[in-house]
């Protein structure tokens, strides 16, 4: 009876132990280049599934285990951070923005994004620093003999008139310059004269 009696007085004290070492730490997480708080940050104890996620004013609240937890911090845009928790009740903790240099992305039907390796078609990127090796008048002439399949017509009618563009046979390509759709007038100008750009 005496080794029973012993026996439970120890578990509940080991019980005791495990209740008191959990604890929950407030905190609040910001930005680091202007301080503003990040709503919706993910906050996760090491090693287990316990976590939350920051409200409106970037603050959160949560339950570890002991004071050896280690939180972890993520958001969309900024790199994952690891805070080591010790004694503290409050943390403050600041995230920063993650830069990523992006690959090649081609946009296909329907804002459907590839990478052009993955297309089953013909792509071909002219980039700005190209363009400004060949001086011209417009930047539809600086894109000749720059694209497999392009034809560019000079204007006939003056400075300030349409270039005719044709691609791969078709007399009115659509061209896209920094997300806007830009027109062709009608495939350029027809040399009967001054169609106004």
């Amino acid at each position: 009876m005496r080794k029973l009696t012993t026996i439970l007085v120890l578990l509940l004290f080991a019980g005791l132990q495990v209740a008191f070492a959990q604890r929950t730490v407030t905190g609040r997480v910001t930005k680091t280049t202007d301080n503003s708080a990040l709503p919706g940050v993910t906050v996760l104890v090491k090693g287990t599934t316990t976590g939350t996620a920051t409200d409106a004013d970037g603050k959160f609240s949560i339950t570890i285990p002991n004071n050896q937890a280690v939180l972890i911090l993520s958001f969309i845009g900024f790199t994952q951070k690891e805070v080591a928790v010790g004694a503290q009740v409050t943390l403050a903790v600041t995230l920063d923005e993650a830069t990523q240099v992006m690959q090649e992305v081609v946009v296909t039907a329907l804002g459907i994004s590839r990478e052009s390796k993955s297309l089953g078609y013909a792509v071909a990127t002219v980039d700005s620093k190209t363009l400004q090796e060949n001086k011209a008048l417009n930047v539809a002439q600086s894109l000749d003999g720059r694209v497999a399949g392009l034809n560019i017509n000079v204007p006939t009618s003056g400075a300030g008139s349409s270039v005719a563009i044709n691609l791969r046979g078709s007399g009115s390509p659509l061209l896209v310059i920094n997300g806007l759709p830009m027109g062709t007038a009608g495939g350029g100008n027809s040399g009967i004269g001054r169609d106004a750009g």
